[in-house]
């Protein structure tokens, strides 16, 4: 698996396909990864979702045992890890500049 992301304008971009839905909502709400929309996560970011540690997605019939493994093997092509940090960043980033109003 590989793809440059939703943004990649270049037109040897490495992308899974030309019909990809996340792209397209990406590039529809003028955002540079799903990590900044209010919906996220999405029937349409599940639907392409890629391996994340919480899941322990299986590799042939066997799922990872140990974070290391994760860590070497599969942390490349998750996404889902990298944006739902990403958002939590966000909330504690507004929530402590909300708190600082008050």
């Amino acid at each position: 698996l590989v793809c440059d992301g939703c943004r990649c304008q270049k037109k040897d971009a490495r992308i899974l396909d030309d019909e990809c839905p996340v792209r397209a909502c990406v590039l529809e709400r003028h955002l540079h990864h799903c990590g900044q929309c209010d919906e996220f996560p999405c029937e349409k970011f599940d639907s392409r979702q890629n391996y994340c540690f919480e899941a322990k997605v299986p590799i042939n019939n066997k799922a990872i045992p140990e974070k290391s493994d994760y860590d070497d093997y599969m942390i490349p092509y998750d996404n889902r890890t990298r944006l739902m940090a990403y958002k939590k960043m966000k909330l504690k980033i507004v929530s402590c500049s909300h708190k600082m109003k008050d």
